[in-house]
C-alpha cells in the first residue's frame, strides 16, 4: 500500500505543475515556466531511457540466458533485441493506422458537409425559379453567385473541418499511445512488486522495498508528466491512468507471494517474461525518442539545458541500479 500511495502522489504532482505553467503563460510570464516544464519532460525521457538500458534490457538478457540453459540451447541470435524491435514497430504501426483511419473518416465528413452547403444554395435558387417566386434573370443571378461561392465555401469548410479532424485524430492517437505505454510499464512495475514478493529474508525484502519506493517515485513522476503533456485538457484520463499504475506494484507483490508458494515451472515463467519485457522495451524506446525527446528538442527552449536534464534523468536511474 505504501508503494501505491507514493506512486500516486508523485504521479499526480505534474498536474499541479502544468496548471502553474498555464497560469504563468496566460499572465505573459510563461517563458521560464515553459522552460522548466520542458526540462522536466527531458528529465522523464532520460528516466525512461535509463529504465530501458539499465533495468529492462539486462533483465531480459539474463532471463533469456536462463531459458537457453534450461533447454541446452546453443545460439547467438539476438532474440531479445528482435522482440524489442517487434514491440517498437508494433506501437509505431498502431499509431500510424489509427491516425490514418481517424483522418480519413473526418475528411469524408468535411467533404460531405461542404457539398451539402453548396447544393443547398443551388437548389434554393432553382426552386425559386421553378415556383415563379423570382424572375428568371434574378434566379440565374442567384445560381451564378452560388456557383461562384462554391469554391470559396468548399475551401473554407474543408480547411476548418480538416483542422478539427487533425486535432481529433491526434487526440485519439495520443490516447492509444498512452494506454499502450501504461500497459508496457504495468508489466515492468508488476515485476518490481513480484521481485519484492518472492524475497525470503526480512533484510532483503526491506532493502528491496526502499529501493523500489525511490525508483517508483521518480518513474511515477515521469509517467505523470508524460501523460499531462499528452493530454492537457483531459485530467480525468491522467488521473485514472496514474491510479492504475500506482496499483500495479502492490498487485505484482501479491502475485509474487502467490507464485512463490506455487509449483509453476520457472522455465515457462521465464519465457513469458522475456517476451513481455522485450515488448515493453520496444514501447519505452518509441515513447522516449519519438514522443518525448523529439518533441522537446523541436521546441525553442535551450538545447543544452534539455541535454542536461535528459542526462540527469538517466544518471538517476544509473545510481538507483547500484542498490538493486
Amino acid at each position: 500500500m505504501v508503494m501505491a500511495v507514493v506512486a500516486l502522489r508523485f504521479g499526480l504532482a505534474p498536474i499541479k505543475i502544468n496548471e502553474f505553467v498555464e497560469r504563468r503563460q496566460k499572465s505573459g510570464n510563461g517563458r521560464i515556466a515553459s522552460l522548466v516544464l520542458s526540462m522536466l519532460s527531458c528529465l522523464s525521457g532520460g528516466v525512461f531511457l535509463g529504465v530501458c538500458l539499465l533495468d529492462l534490457m539486462p533483465f531480459a538478457n539474463e532471463t533469456f540466458e536462463s531459458v537457453k540453459h534450461a533447454f541446452a540451447w546453443q545460439t547467438e541470435y539476438p532474440f531479445v533485441e528482435l522482440i524489442v524491435g517487434i514491440g517498437f514497430f508494433f506501437v509505431y504501426l498502431i499509431e500510424e493506422v489509427l491516425l490514418k483511419v481517424c483522418k480519413y473518416e473526418s475528411t469524408n465528413d468535411a467533404t460531405a458537409t461542404a457539398v451539402e452547403c453548396e447544393q443547398c444554395k443551388d437548389c434554393e435558387a432553382a426552386r425559386s425559379m421553378e415556383m415563379g417566386a423570382v424572375s428568371g434573370q434574378q434566379a440565374r443571378m442567384e445560381l451564378t453567385a452560388a456557383s461562384a461561392a462554391r469554391s470559396r465555401t468548399t475551401s473554407v469548410v474543408r480547411v476548418a473541418k480538416e483542422a478539427i479532424a487533425a486535432r481529433r485524430a491526434d487526440g485519439a492517437s495520443e490516447i492509444v499511445k498512452s494506454i499502450t505505454f501504461i500497459a508496457a510499464f504495468t508489466f515492468h512495475s508488476s515485476l518490481e512488486g513480484f521481485a519484492f514478493g518472492v524475497q525470503d529474508s526480512a533484510l532483503s525484502a526491506a532493502t528491496l522495498f526502499f529501493g523500489i519506493i525511490v525508483h517508483k517515485a521518480i518513474v511515477a513522476f515521469s509517467i505523470g508528466l508524460r501523460l499531462v503533456r499528452s493530454h492537457p485538457p483531459r485530467k480525468i484520463i491522467v488521473i485514472v491512468l496514474v491510479i492504475f499504475v500506482a496499483l500495479t506494484a502492490p498487485i505484482g507483490g501479491a502475485v509474487g507471494v502467490a507464485i512463490r508458494n506455487s509449483d509453476i515451472e520457472s522455465v515457462s515463467k521465464d519465457i513469458v517474461s522475456v517476451v513481455l519485457t522485450g515488448f515493453a522495451l520496444g514501447t519505452f524506446l518509441y515513447i522516449t525518442f519519438f514522443e518525448i525527446l523529439y518533441t522537446e528538442i523541436s521546441s525553442n527552449n535551450s538545447k543544452i539545458l534539455q541535454w542536461l536534464s535528459t542526462a540527469i534523468g538517466f544518471a538517476a536511474i544509473a545510481l538507483l541500479m547500484i542498490y538493486e
